[in-house]
């Protein structure tokens, strides 16, 4: 679900394995599936069916990063522990079936969708943007949810909503599933790292982004992020308390020695490589804390200067390929 991701994915999950799993599901095993997520209010549930959004921490949303195809199947919980185990399987073996009948469709599918990240990369235009704020819309297929009329317990944020034993099917529900762009930067050829954190690149390397390094000094005008604020979240989210960053970009000139990282953008892994080093992104390295000790305030305040820069222009390096 998340807007980085290749839209010819996004159109044949929504128009070719939805429709086809449901039908698959319904047939072969007269079973009824839906969409995950839940009610935007559950006082007038007419105002759409939402899901956890299209961060890439979530798994499904991280793989459609990768330019390949991910579901997620969970399982209706108020029946038996035998009926979500059948549903699983029934579900894992209607996707195995019909990804087998599509299969060179697939593939042509994902390799496209690669290619043409790739292509991006080599000569991205300043309309190529990376998008890491959203509105939500409705898909154009609404959705049916058989459930019951449910009870309010208490005020506002901590309601608790209490199904009755009172049955009844919701029609024509909107399904708030596409998120467009509301927060946009530009689309680099580049970016270059001038701290050499083993952390930084290792993480990097564990997610397969092509990383290299710099065997001569370069001169290149690139994109300077300055932070003005950092601010650490004051709840835990998977045992980190998440940064985020206001600042300010500029274009300057820059000197760039050996051995500085460059992670160019002409590769597949692109979109998870812009995710992970834009300093706004709010699942990148810097929300997740790796570049604290170079943003944070040490003895007074003042601007910090993010060891990241994006490079724009065409330009020649000299580069070797991180291999460890």
């Amino acid at each position: 679900m998340n807007p980085m991701g290749d839209p010819a994915l996004f159109d044949f999950m929504e128009n070719t394995v939805w429709p086809g799993i449901e039908k698959r599901m319904r047939r072969k095993f007269d079973t009824l599936t839906i969409p995950h997520g839940d009610f935007l209010d559950p006082r007038e549930p007419s105002k759409g069916w939402i899901p956890l959004g299209p961060e890439p921490r979530y798994l499904s949303n991280y793989v459609g990063l990768r330019n390949r195809l991910a579901v997620l199947d969970e399982q209706y919980p108020y029946v038996d522990f035998r009926t979500r185990v059948q549903g699983a399987y029934h579900l894992l073996i209607s996707f195995l079936d019909l990804l087998h009948d599509d299969r060179d469709r697939i593939v042509r599918l994902v390799r496209d969708a690669d290619r043409r990240t790739v292509e991006r990369g080599l000569n991205p235009s300043p309309d190529d943007r990376i998008i890491f704020g959203y509105d939500r819309e409705a898909l154009k297929r609404p959705i049916t949810i058989h459930g019951y009329e449910m009870e309010v317990e208490g005020e506002g944020r901590y309601a608790h909503f209490r199904p009755t034993e009172v049955r009844r099917t919701y029609s024509d529900i909107p399904y708030l599933a596409k998120y467009t762009a509301s927060q946009t930067v530009r689309f680099p050829r580049g970016y270059l790292i001038t701290v050499d954190d083993p952390r930084i690149i290792g993480k990097l390397r564990e997610h397969g982004i092509v990383v290299e390094r710099l065997v001569e000094p370069v001169h290149l005008r690139v994109e300077v992020f300055t932070a003005v604020k950092l601010t650490g979240s004051g709840r835990s989210m998977q045992g980190h308390y998440p940064s985020e960053v206001e600042g300010r970009s500029t274009l300057e000139e820059r000197d760039f020695a050996v051995g500085t990282y460059y992670v160019r953008t002409a590769q597949p892994l692109a979109n998870v490589a812009a995710w992970l080093l834009e300093p706004l992104s709010p699942d990148g390295l810097v929300f997740w804390n790796y570049f604290d000790r170079y943003l944070a305030y040490q003895w007074w305040p003042e601007p910090m200067e993010y060891p990241v820069y994006k490079q724009y222009d065409t330009a020649l390096l000299a580069t070797v390929t991180v291999v460890h």
